[in-house]
């Protein structure tokens, strides 16, 4: 019964809006318009029996969606199992999609993650978790939503801190190049940035300005830290969709009260993955409101080891902060509450 009440919730759930939508247990019971869609829900889902979380996403301009159900295996060596189940749905063509399906050269993008990987994101975890199971990736649990493509872990294979099951994410700016058209997103700009630095926000960083940092730590173990600034701490949690971002407290937070700033440690717009030139940023958003000259301790303190050049932009009741390299592409961005 709890599965047909999840089938039934999540055919309500394609025809809604195209934000994520997460279902903690299947709690409604509507129509099901779909016969088609409904039986190859059913026969997707035939090894759930006891369902925890649903994440619905629909790709922005598109009838796919991506749905993940989380749900319980069992009890084993002292805890509840927790396994997964990736879909994607043409509600349009009322069929399933393959995560191939997405993309134009699966094999080229495939081999790339694999590099990726083990060049850039297994030398960074490698120094908190034990990433020996990483490989291979487990490509048939791919998801997507609004920052970007998840993987997601058997528990047993790829152990976070927190004892939760490990996950990957690419975000939709590493993405882009290897999607078919169809599914590629609006590029970033200067001036969506910009207009989401005025809400307290940056570009595919689920986190945002006056979140409680209490409410984010709960849900997330700390990778290390904090680390301290002159006049604030650093937290750098262990969640998939928070690689290469920090979230920015006051100095005594000690893991409460609201998020105060963000900084990532790559580049918030661009293409393919490499960060917009300081010309064409300056086009748009004219000369900062100070710029400054970075030497090698400026950039090590700020954990950026490229950092050549900081501009500063007022937002509103937020302050941004764009890091170029020496060849003035852009490297990172700060934003920061006045």
């Amino acid at each position: 019964m709890r599965k047909m009440i999840l089938l039934f919730v999540i055919l309500l759930m394609l025809g809604s809006s195209a934000r994520a939508q997460v279902i903690t247990g299947p709690d409604r019971l509507p129509h099901a318009e779909s016969p088609a869609l409904n039986a190859l829900l059913q026969e997707a889902l035939a090894p759930v029996t006891e369902p925890l979380e649903t994440i619905v996403w629909q790709l922005p301009g598109t009838s796919v969606f991506s749905v993940y159900v989380t749900y319980s295996t069992g009890f084993r060596a002292g805890h509840d199992h927790i396994a997964g189940i990736s879909l994607l749905m043409d509600a349009d063509n009322e069929c399933l999609l393959s995560p191939a399906d997405l993309f134009e050269d699966w094999d080229g993008f495939t081999a790339w993650l694999e590099n990726d990987m083990e060049e850039n994101i297994e030398s960074a975890l490698s120094d908190y978790q034990d990433t020996e199971g990483l490989l291979p990736l487990p490509l048939e649990t791919a998801s997507f939503g609004p920052c970007g493509m998840t993987l997601h872990y058997d528990v047993e294979t790829y152990c976070l801190l927190s004892g939760r099951a490990g996950e990957l994410m690419w975000r939709w700016d590493e993405l882009f190049p290897w999607l078919k058209d169809a599914y590629r997103p609006l590029p970033q700009t200067a001036e969506r940035m910009m207009a989401a630095a005025a809400e307290g926000r940056l570009p595919l960083v689920p986190i945002q300005i006056g979140d409680d940092l209490a409410q984010v730590l709960e849900n997330s173990a700390l990778l290390a830290g904090p680390d301290y600034m002159t006049d604030g701490e650093l937290y750098e949690t262990e969640n998939a969709d928070m690689r290469e971002i920090l979230l920015i407290a006051p100095r005594g937070a000690d893991g409460s009260g609201p998020v105060t700033g963000i900084r990532t440690l790559h580049p918030v717009i661009g293409e393919e993955s490499k960060g917009a030139s300081l010309e064409d940023i300056r086009t748009f958003l004219g000369l900062p409101e100070a710029s400054v000259a970075l030497d090698a301790a400026a950039a090590d303190y700020l954990r950026l080891a490229r950092a050549a050049l900081m501009d500063r932009y007022p937002c509103g009741n937020y302050h941004l902060e764009l890091f170029y390299d020496a060849d003035n592409a852009l490297l990172a961005a700060q934003l920061r509450q006045n």
